[in-house]
């Protein structure tokens, strides 16, 4: 089934409040493996919002879902309009009057003006879907094989709505499911990991498989529409050994695993120190800020000139095993800066084990100074020992 999304709102298209009831709605369809190709914002004016449900109809959908606009007040047209679109009177429904005069009194409103009982008007033989945390009831009409559902606003009400009444609909009318599967990289970028992965044959498969730029990190996202989740599960291990055999060298974690996962996991229980030489020397408060402080719990503040003065060490390898031995480190990472100007910052990060032996020595490239993207930073030197291991 191919639905489209419209929230309505003119608070919306001013930017006073923030739409996540149509992100929040997405992930239901999904779930329940409806197509979604489009989805709109429209304010609080029937003839552009008649328009918008009608362009949503005429590219095919069959369920047009539309969320705000079902309150008391002259601007609320949503119902109006989508009972108007499938040329329905609407009546006063006595069971809702009755009960939202309940709900206002039970509010404290024991005078109230006429204009709230407009929350009970609905089309003949419509579904009236309950309102347990408001005092709008939201509704399903049906004209053929098109529906519009109308579902309340504030995202409290809405989402209670859905997973209370519209999910079982769903469920009825749900013939395949949308399962999906992430795997995500270090080293290797969105362009290149599209390139790797396109000779992979997907026609005549209910498979997709889409590249994603993150924070330090990319990852490919595939998607299996199926009856089944075992189905889904022989096109995910089917598709996934073919993306493995291009790019996993690069894969360090799949769905929910993240880079810091993966170096708490493989240095649980290490303990290890930092010399910062970059001349901000802020790598090691970055790391603390995070999960990793479990990890990085000494910060060696110097140049590398100056802890082999004070420690009288000649060479590196002396201060590295000088400096484990004192605070009892399984390694050292020194962190130091090879090239900074402007849009072209590259710093190289080396790490000695407890012996003063030099296990790893790598490099890396950004537009601004690490101290200015924490979250990036931490990403790499994540990145860079999962990729040493």
């Amino acid at each position: 089934m191919e639905v489209e999304i419209i929230c309505v709102g003119t608070e919306l298209l001013l930017g006073e409040v923030l739409d996540t009831n149509s992100q929040y709605l997405a992930k239901i369809l999904a779930n329940y493996g409806f197509d979604h190709y489009y989805r709109s914002i429209v304010g609080d004016n029937e003839e552009r919002l008649y328009q918008v449900i009608d362009t949503a109809f005429v590219r095919g959908a069959k369920l047009v879902i539309l969320t705000g606009g079902l309150g008391p007040t002259q601007d609320d047209v949503t119902k109006e309009v989508a009972a108007r679109y499938f040329k329905f009177p609407l009546f006063e429904d006595r069971a809702e009057r009755t009960k939202i005069q309940m709900k206002y009194q039970s509010l404290g409103n024991e005078h109230m003006i006429e204009s709230v009982y407009k929350q009970a008007l609905f089309p003949n033989n419509c579904m009236i879907l309950p309102n347990d945390n408001g005092t709008a009831p939201g509704c399903l009409m049906t004209r053929g094989n098109q529906h519009i559902l109308v579902l309340p606003g504030p995202p409290h009400e809405l989402v209670h709505m859905v997973e209370m009444y519209v999910c079982p609909l769903f469920e009825q009318w749900q013939e395949t499911k949308i399962y999906s599967h992430v795997y995500h990289c270090f080293g290797l970028g969105e362009s290149n990991m599209e390139a790797a992965v396109a000779d992979i044959h997907l026609a005549n498969t209910p498979v997709t498989i889409a590249p994603y730029a993150n924070v330090g990190t990319s990852r490919i996202r595939m998607s299996v529409k199926a009856k089944t989740m075992q189905e889904a599960q022989h096109w995910i291990e089917f598709i996934g050994k073919q993306i493995y055999d291009r790019i996993g060298k690069y894969i360090f974690g799949e769905n929910d695993e993240t880079l810091i996962d993966k170096m708490m996991e493989n240095h649980k229980g290490k303990r290890y120190g930092l010399i910062d030489c970059t001349n901000e020397a802020q790598l090691f408060w970055q790391l603390q800020s995070s999960v990793l402080a479990q990890v990085f719990c000494e910060q060696l503040a110097g140049s590398l000139v100056s802890l082999s003065d004070q420690l009288q060490e000649r060479t590196l390898a002396g201060v590295v095993m000088k400096i484990s031995r004192h605070f009892d480190l399984d390694g050292v990472l020194v962190f130091e800066t090879e090239k900074s100007e402007y849009q072209h910052h590259v710093y190289s990060c080396r790490f000695y084990d407890s012996l003063g032996n030099e296990l790893w020595n790598q490099s890396f490239q950004s537009l601004t100074p690490y101290d200015q993207q924490c979250e990036r930073t931490i990403t790499m030197v994540s990145g860079l020992f999962w990729q040493a291991q």
